[in-house]
């Protein structure tokens, strides 16, 4: 049996891109005068995998100085798992992982600069705004002239009742899974009357009310601002 080419691909570019994603590949190079090892920013392009009886590979076409397509050993779980639709962000893990030796998924360097004049009143409502989104003046300028609208980060009390929800939401799966075993215990003709007059399940409602009363609270609290 020979090694053969999967339909399974990958377009590392394009993903970057759809996804917005302020990163890129950056090849491992040794200048020749210091024989000073660097990292030189590169383009990756469609990445795919073969299998064989044995072995798997991924193979990870790079273009910088030259063109070349690098090959790298992976696993039989990396394997299925790049073939599988659990997303492309898993594919980019298994990318950097086979090739951390050679390539590296980094921050794109931001080198150049873009002065702007405007008023102090525009200045001051694009800092306010800025600080709004949780972000640096410059991070939020760079959405905007970009395109993206930048979101207003949550406030101390919003991500407090998202906590609270969550854990709201935990004890009521944790309730799920302990009345189920109980339920199986008891005979099906007393299961109704179980439901509607047991104590866990009176608990039970009684907590479902507060958790109605916290939405409420949200809501009527966002209705004020």
């Amino acid at each position: 049996m020979t090694k053969k080419d999967t339909i399974y691909r990958f377009n590392v570019e394009s993903f970057i891109e759809d996804n917005n994603l302020d990163k890129t590949f950056y090849a491992k190079k040794i200048e020749s005068e210091n024989k000073k090892e660097v990292w030189v920013p590169v383009t990756v392009g469609v990445v795919w995998i073969t299998d064989g009886p044995k072995d798997f590979q991924i193979h990870i076409p790079v273009s910088g100085d030259k063109d070349e397509t690098l090959v790298f050993p992976i696993t039989k779980k990396q394997y299925e798992m790049f073939k599988s639709t659990v997303g492309d962000k898993h594919r980019l893990n298994i990318i950097r992982k086979a090739a951390k030796e050679k390539l590296r998924f980094r921050k794109i360097k931001k080198s150049e600069m873009l002065v702007v004049r405007m008023s102090r009143k525009r200045m001051q409502k694009i800092t306010e705004d800025a600080e709004l989104c949780n972000l640096s003046l410059s991070a939020y300028a760079r959405n905007v002239l970009e395109g993206y609208k930048p979101r207003k980060a949550l406030s101390e009390q919003e991500a407090a009742d998202i906590r609270e929800l969550v854990m709201m939401r935990k004890d009521m799966l944790n309730f799920y899974s302990a009345t189920k075993g109980v339920l199986g215990t008891i005979p099906r003709e007393k299961r109704a009357e179980f439901i509607v007059l047991g104590t866990p399940y009176l608990q039970f409602r009684k907590y479902i009310q507060e958790v109605l009363m916290k939405f409420d609270s949200i809501i009527n609290r966002e209705k004020e601002v």
